[in-house]
């Protein structure tokens, strides 16, 4: 018999974010959709935004490191992009939430994207991929502001 070690966010979906411990939490500039449901630890409800995106009206990206990739379900790939011109691309789309850039085929690294909910997400410490998702200009202001007061 065997037996594994399951915590709060193993299951599909049911977690804004996971760490290394059997606790969930929404990522900076999200909060639970139902906080009394998380109060109970019940993380089925998922992470909304604290600000709703206004596509070309300065929306940005946050880097996320350390993160195990969200879902592939919803994604895009776009070979021999720079960092910059897979941004580019990211916002030229407003159903697009999020990109990475990895070295999936050994060519210096390819352009995901996301497209949609973010989901089965996980915080990995000391490795994972860079992440950076799709952020409202008003939640991008209160993170320079934070920078800024610290």
């Amino acid at each position: 018999m065997v037996t594994l070690q399951r915590d709060g966010s193993d299951g599909y979906g049911d977690c804004g974010n996971c760490n290394d411990g059997p606790k969930c939490e929404c990522l900076k500039g999200f909060r639970p959709m139902s906080p009394e449901n998380w109060a109970r630890v019940d993380w089925s409800s998922e992470c909304v935004r604290k600000w709703e995106l206004d596509c070309g009206n300065g929306d940005g990206f946050v880097k996320y490191g350390g993160m195990k990739l969200p879902d592939y379900s919803h994604l895009a790939a776009s070979r021999n992009l720079s960092i910059w011109e897979c941004e580019a691309v990211c916002l030229r789309n407003c159903s697009r939430m999020a990109f990475s850039k990895i070295d999936i085929h050994g060519n210096g690294g390819d352009c995901l994207l996301w497209f949609g909910d973010l989901l089965d997400m996980r915080d990995f410490e000391g490795g994972g991929d860079d992440l950076y998702i799709r952020m409202a200009k008003a939640e991008l202001e209160a993170i320079a502001d934070a920078k800024r007061n610290r």
